[in-house]
């Protein structure tokens, strides 16, 4: 049997990159396999940002934006009047992984 997964689809979501779970990669803990693809991205051309995506940032802090000039839909486009989308899916991703962060932090104090 074959499962189609991603993000949105409830029973299969934990199979998707941007799921919660703190993975071991390269010897080091990341919050999600979203966030180690993100950082390898960037870790040569500007690592400070990199750092920033490992860390995570809050949602008020820097928007992300697709710097994509071929793509006007999930990217910025080449005049930058794109709509964005992954990088309004990832800040909205990043508010949720931020929320469950806290959630099971409290959770960890509590007990």
């Amino acid at each position: 049997m074959a499962i189609r997964f991603l993000g949105r689809i409830p029973e299969w979501k934990d199979f998707s990159d941007l799921a919660s779970y703190l993975i071991i990669l390269d010897g080091e803990v990341w919050k999600s396999a979203e966030h180690y693809f993100q950082f390898r991205k960037f870790e040569q051309s500007d690592p400070e940002y990199a750092l920033r995506i490992k860390e995570g940032f809050t949602p008020r802090e820097e928007e992300l934006i697709e710097a994509n000039p071929d793509d006007y839909f999930l990217g910025e486009g080449k005049d930058g009047s794109g709509q964005n989308m992954m990088g309004k899916i990832l800040m909205e991703v990043r508010a949720y992984l931020r929320s469950k962060e806290m959630v099971l932090t409290l959770c960890k104090v509590l007990s």
